[in-house]
């Protein structure tokens, strides 16, 4: 799955929670020194406290105004204009299995602490949400979101195994 991305300098990175949008978002900022925005930190202030959307999505069209980036989060069709802004997105479609054991994975690194991605709220684990994740709740909002931007270059990845040699391959 080689990818020249020379060329590439807006980068949306989807999928569905624990599905490694952070993690991938910092691995190609490391190989390409383009900037990354979380959009759970423009969407959450400490505590896990909702930024009122207005403020959030400000915050937003100052990203989509710079010249490269690499904006990764959960997307719905009501708040996908990332997207239209973007040069390549990436949809990590994985498995339910893999993102409700990458969920438990990360809620037991950092249970009590914040992430790195996510100062200020303190990872939690919710049954309800790891049930979210497991039966793939959100993917229908990510597909919908994806559809609506499908003139653009969309690059599905749904193994770890081909996400590693997409990394590689850069």
């Amino acid at each position: 799955m080689k990818l020249d991305l020379s060329q590439t300098k807006r980068i949306s990175i989807v999928g569905i929670s624990a599905s490694g949008k952070s993690t991938l978002a910092c691995k190609l900022a490391q190989k390409t020194g383009i900037n990354v925005y979380h959009m759970d930190s423009l969407y959450w202030r400490a505590g896990w406290i909702e930024v009122p959307e207005d403020e959030w999505r400000a915050k937003e069209t100052e990203i989509y105004n710079q010249d490269q980036w690499i904006l990764e989060g959960y997307i719905a069709p009501s708040h996908c204009g990332r997207l239209k802004h973007s040069d390549l997105i990436i949809y990590l479609d994985m498995p339910a299995l893999t993102c409700a054991i990458n969920y438990i994975k990360r809620w037991w690194h950092y249970k009590g602490k914040s992430r790195p991605d996510l100062a200020g709220c303190n990872e939690r684990f919710s049954l309800s949400f790891l049930w979210t994740i497991y039966k793939r709740k959100e993917r229908a909002d990510i597909e919908n979101a994806i559809a609506l931007n499908n003139q653009k270059t969309i690059l599905r990845v749904s193994t770890k195994s081909a996400l590693h040699k997409f990394l590689d391959d850069i």
